[in-house]
């Protein structure tokens, strides 16, 4: 996934990387789960890392949650505060994704939990352009935490009721030792994952 390929992976590569010189890393990134999915399912890759695939026969490791947080302009009340409802923004406009975008559907699904139906005014199919439009005025965007930059995070929004999507590392066999060497790293390491009940990171 991509939002997971920008935000979450490099710092386990980073560290993964100078323990295995000799093994040769690919990442390929997708818009939405299924894809990434079906790329399994062919035998693609070792490894997947998104969201927890609903039928998987393989391996399925848990990782962490991804959690989700509003981004406003600066000049909204709500900006920097936490505790407020998604439904406090049901009269706002809102920044979406492309509807090919894993995000499309989830924003569409929260948001319909909350009682509203989101009113787009401009789609994107990249998400750090969905922080940075929401937080030039255009409208409210739902983004990954990891994915607001130090210096937006004076527009994050926490929500009372914040949605999370669970997120999982899979293979279509047994792991690989070098892939099952990422996912204990990515398993341990802060990479900006929640993990409720789960051990602290590293």
């Amino acid at each position: 996934m991509t939002s997971l390929a920008t935000w979450v992976l490099p710092r386990a590569v980073a560290h993964w990387r100078p323990r295995h010189t000799d093994v040769a890393l690919r990442i390929t990134e997708f818009p939405n789960r299924g894809a990434l999915e079906a790329f399994m399912a062919a035998g693609e890759a070792d490894v997947g890392i998104g969201p927890r695939p609903a039928s998987w026969s393989g391996p399925v490791r848990w990782l962490g949650h991804e959690r989700f947080v509003v981004v406003v302009p600066r000049t909204d009340p709500r900006a920097g505060l936490a505790g407020v409802a998604l439904a406090a923004f049901a009269d706002q406009d809102w920044v979406l994704y492309a509807p090919d975008h894993g995000l499309c559907q989830l924003v569409r699904e929260v948001c319909a939990a909350a009682g509203f139906t989101p009113r787009g005014v401009v789609e994107t199919r990249q998400v750090d352009a969905a922080v940075r439009l929401a937080a030039a005025g255009l409208g409210a965007a739902l983004v990954p935490e990891p994915a607001v930059p130090h210096d937006l995070a004076a527009h994050r929004v926490d929500l009372a009721d914040a949605p999370v999507r669970e997120v999982v590392a899979y293979a279509r066999a047994a792991f690989a030792p070098a892939a099952l060497g990422f996912v204990d790293l990515v398993s341990t390491l802060d990479v900006g994952l929640t993990r409720p009940g789960g051990a602290p990171p590293v």
